[in-house]
């Protein structure tokens, strides 16, 4: 008999013949594969949509200044550093803050605020930009919003500052700022923006447009050395280490993550045990007529593998459907609220993969810790073979008690020759 055949008879064709603990199996693995998943899509959907917003609000710029606190305190001074640094073609200083847009049903709506002049036109690609014009412009309230925007406040809305209300039906609906943040944006003037959320003569961050035919890490390392250490100089769509999105949630679902596999490895390793344990007898007549431990062991991590991976599909699949609860209830507390972005669920081909192999190999983990699986069980069958050839009972016992009933290899090769099997 091959050793394709031993394997489809002894590990295989129980799975078929045994749908209840099978089923038991792939749903324990699947259960912590969900979590794990789910965690991991929040996870990577809040990191993805914070960068998304990240890059469209960089728009054409390649590096960005932060300060490292995250708070707004660089200066035009700084501004002034950063633009005489050769191989930068501009700098466009911004004022970014989270800020409320009002409907007139009292419905609130989180927006990223902007505040600009001029020198961001040709980053976020504001044709026409007059600094003359903006100048004479009286009133704090927005000058640009999106279409979107614009069509889901309505008429009478109002955005919330820290000055107070300031009216959105003056406010131009500009399309091209539906494709920054999905539209939740609302543009001020630079001066107007630090007025109305309290940033004095301060600037959260500054853009910064390289020169054509110069690597932006070189302009980014000129930049670091001429602001010092103590402000970030990143790529245009990097997070600084002030703005980690995620914020202490990672490590929380990865401790959740690893409690959930834990007691699928658990739930599996009695399911597995049991399951093994009822064979005895037939793998012991598998070892007796000269299949190796080994192969037979390979044999029980193969049928663990396949559950794995069943389960581990199955836990993909809910953990995907799971996590768009997730991201939204964490999008509003956290995310909205502090950054004014609305997360979406981004399905990371990576996190699947990483799923259904996750539910593999704690499949496999269980099956090798099961002591059923222990390969001195199985060369007990082969010690006992004489008394297999005799016809008496050769269900296991204890590997000590096979210990003292091993053959030599004499008895193993007479059997195999008895029976007419093969190795």
């Amino acid at each position: 008999m091959s050793s394709l055949s031993a394997l489809r008879i002894l590990h295989l064709r129980p799975i078929v013949r045994q749908p209840l603990r099978s089923t038991l199996a792939a749903v324990a693995v699947a259960a912590g594969v969900t979590l794990t998943v789910a965690s991991a899509l929040l996870l990577s959907s809040i990191n993805h949509s914070f960068l998304a917003e990240l890059r469209s609000l960089g728009g054409s710029s390649s590096v960005r200044v932060v300060g490292a606190s995250g708070e707004a305190w660089l200066s035009e001074a700084t501004v002034a550093k950063v633009t005489s640094v050769p191989g930068v073609r501009s700098a466009a200083p911004t004022v970014q803050a989270v800020a409320l847009a009002e409907r007139p049903d009292g419905r609130k709506i989180y927006l990223v605020a902007v505040g600009v002049d001029c020198r961001a036109a040709s980053i976020l690609h504001l044709e026409g930009c007059n600094s003359g014009v903006l100048s004479q412009i009286h009133g704090n309230g927005p000058l640009l919003v999106s279409t979107s925007l614009k069509h889901e406040v309505g008429s009478g809305a109002a955005v919330l500052t820290d000055a107070g209300r300031e009216p959105l039906d003056a406010a131009a609906a500009l399309p091209a700022l539906d494709r920054v943040n999905r539209g939740r944006i609302a543009v001020f003037s630079l001066q107007a923006a630090q007025h109305v959320f309290s940033r004095g003569h301060r600037y959260d961050a500054i853009y910064v447009q390289t020169a054509r035919g110069v690597d932006p890490s070189v302009v980014r390392a000129r930049i670091q050395r001429t602001v010092g250490s103590v402000d970030d100089v990143l790529p245009a769509g990097a997070v600084a280490p002030s703005e980690a999105p995620a914020g202490p949630l990672a490590p929380l679902l990865g401790f959740v993550g690893v409690i959930a596999l834990g007691l699928s490895v658990l739930l599996v390793y009695n399911i597995s045990s049991l399951s093994l344990a009822e064979r005895r007898k037939d793998l012991a007549i598998a070892g007796a007529v000269g299949f190796e431990s080994r192969r037979l062991r390979l044999g029980a991590l193969t049928e663990a593998s396949s559950l794995g991976a069943v389960g581990g599909v199955i836990g993909v699949i809910a953990g995907s459907i799971l996590a768009h609860p997730l991201v939204d209830a964490a999008s509003s507390v956290a995310l909205e609220q502090g950054a004014g972005v609305r997360a979406v669920v981004y399905l990371s081909p990576g996190v699947l993969l990483a799923g259904v192999l996750i539910g593999m190999m704690t499949s496999i983990l269980a099956a090798w810790i099961d002591p059923a699986c222990d390969k001195g069980r199985y060369r007990c069958g082969a010690a006992r073979s004489r008394s297999a050839g005799r016809g008496h009972d050769i269900s296991l016992r204890p590997a000590d008690d096979c210990s003292r009933d091993r053959r030599d290899e004499r008895d193993r090769s007479e059997l195999r020759r008895g029976a007419g099997w093969s190795t």
